[in-house]
């Protein structure tokens, strides 16, 4: 009997290991499959982005005289239609009419800042860093200041002015330079309308906000690069990120943008073709694509402050500063900082002309306020 009980506690031993090891082959097979789910929808996520394209099949290899742009530009709108972002050496390869070498200076770029009258105190460290010397320098904000040389207008007036407040300046700034000519022959001696004239005409426009610092010599290094009667914007791309279906260029590390998609851009800006949608730089995104402007990744637009060093001291790492154009969310107290060390390295001199800035805030029908 006691042997016959031991076999018979010895096979009951055996076959609940025999279910552990059943049960632990189900779990690990349903866990596998489970993974292989997750797995599998994940893939499908990211086979939405637009696969790579070829840019080079649509390179107009027959067009090669560059003062008829039109095939250069509808080369351009060809790849825009696709809704896709190009990094800067795909673009490269797009079409020799629009990249060369173009003799430029800071008097070529407008440059358009936003501002607000709670964070004046950025602008004016903007005007005594990288904003030294420049010639085309729009500060746009919801009031006028005059010890800092703000310009508003109409639709960008707030007693009390928000962060989505300010998502409207860059858009109705484009506006009103686009629209700048006829309503200088309606009132020829408003200082606001010939200023704005004076940058209608420029070959590029920076789009940037007060607390993002700006390698000046290294952003006319790259607009001198391409040519401005190309559909193009350059920035840091956001890639389905936050928007899943949209690849646009983020306002915050700012927007280099030509003549030529400000002109396509400008007049359409809070119409059916381009509405505000919640955010500046979104809004922008989804114009350029409605307009046929091709967005352009470059590597030199952060939408981030510096590094700093990791040891007690975390001061600003100098050395990545000169190879880049742009920092978000830099301290007034360091865009001096950052700019001297910067300039030093490219041997560049601001001028030492007074800034250009539009003093006067005026109504949309010229009349001061």
């Amino acid at each position: 009997m006691g042997a016959k009980a031991g076999n018979t506690h010895e096979v009951k031993q055996i076959s609940r290991h025999v279910l552990l090891y059943i049960l632990g082959a189900i779990v690990l097979v349903v866990g596998i499959t489970l993974l292989a789910f997750y797995m599998g929808k994940h893939s499908t996520v990211v086979q939405s982005h637009p696969p790579p394209r070829n840019v080079e099949l649509v390179t107009a290899k027959t067009h090669t005289n560059c003062t008829d742009m039109q095939g250069a530009v509808n080369s351009v709108r060809q790849v825009a239609q696709g809704k896709g972002y190009l990094h800067q050496f795909e673009y490269g390869r797009l079409h020799p009419c629009c990249i060369g070498n173009y003799p430029l200076d800071t008097r070529d770029i407008a440059f358009i800042v936003v501002t607000s009258s709670h964070t004046h105190f950025k602008a004016k460290a903007i005007l005594d860093s990288w904003g030294k010397g420049l010639e085309n320098l729009l500060l746009v904000s919801d009031v006028e200041d005059p010890d800092v040389g703000t310009v508003t207008f109409d639709e960008l007036s707030s007693t009390s002015p928000s962060e989505l407040d300010g998502q409207h300046h860059h858009i109705w700034a484009m506006k009103y330079i686009h629209e700048s000519d006829e309503l200088l022959k309606k009132y020829p001696n408003s200082t606001k309308y010939q200023s704005l004239v004076r940058m209608k005409s420029k070959k590029w426009f920076f789009l940037v906000d007060d607390d993002t610092w700006v390698n000046i010599p290294a952003l006319v290094q790259l607009a001198g690069s391409y040519d401005n009667r190309c559909p193009v914007a350059f920035g840091y791309v956001w890639s389905h990120v936050w928007i899943e279906d949209l690849d646009y260029v983020s306002g915050a590390a700012g927007v280099l943008l030509s003549s030529k998609s400000f002109l396509q851009m400008a007049p359409s800006f809070h119409s059916e073709t381009c509405p505000f949608v919640h955010y500046n730089d979104i809004t922008f995104g989804r114009c350029t694509w409605a307009q046929d402007v091709q967005i352009i990744h470059h590597r030199g637009f952060f939408f981030d402050p510096p590094e700093r060093s990791k040891d007690r001291h975390e001061l600003i790492w100098f050395p990545p500063l000169a190879e880049a154009i742009t920092y978000h969310y830099v301290h007034p107290k360091d865009m001096l900082l950052m700019s001297t060390y910067s300039n030093q390295r490219w041997q560049y001199q601001p001028k030492n002309t007074a800034v250009s800035t539009v003093s006067i805030a005026v109504n949309r029908d010229g009349s001061k306020r």
